[in-house]
């Protein structure tokens, strides 16, 4: 609720940012939590709630979980969507690689290629072309 007091008026924007910061890590702790105890479903569901009040981070903290899980169905169904939610070009290619990756373990070669060359800034943006370079080899 606090968060969301940012948008009313400019004199509560420091206690919002402040609120979803504390937010973000908390439910980055329990999503982890939740997740490392089989509980992906739960951990998406309190993730989903966060996504109302920082839609870019949540879905990144989702697509992550996902990620980590191997859950690449869903890891498809949420990427084009988390890659969007960026703001910063580093961070959209951080959702693609996951996204490329997701498709890359579903043997969708032609997609995972398609989605790799969207990683363009960052730490996998090496990563990336050298793994284009080996499906294009195959």
């Amino acid at each position: 609720e606090i968060a969301a007091l940012g948008n009313v008026h400019s004199r509560f924007q420091p206690a919002a940012a402040s609120a979803k910061e504390k937010a973000a890590y908390y439910l980055t702790l329990k999503a982890q939590e939740l997740v490392g105890a089989g509980s992906n479903a739960d951990a998406y569901a309190l993730i989903d709630k966060y996504i109302d009040i920082d839609n870019g981070n949540a879905q990144m903290m989702r697509l992550q979980a996902a990620t980590n899980a191997q859950e690449w169905d869903n890891v498809i169904a949420w990427g084009e969507a988390t890659a969007a939610a960026q703001l910063t070009d580093e961070l959209k290619s951080t959702a693609y690689y996951l996204l490329g990756a997701a498709y890359d373990s579903k043997d969708d070669n032609a997609k995972a290629i398609e989605t790799y060359e969207k990683v363009v800034a960052g730490d996998n943006a090496e990563a990336a072309k050298a793994r284009i370079a080996e499906l294009k080899a195959l």
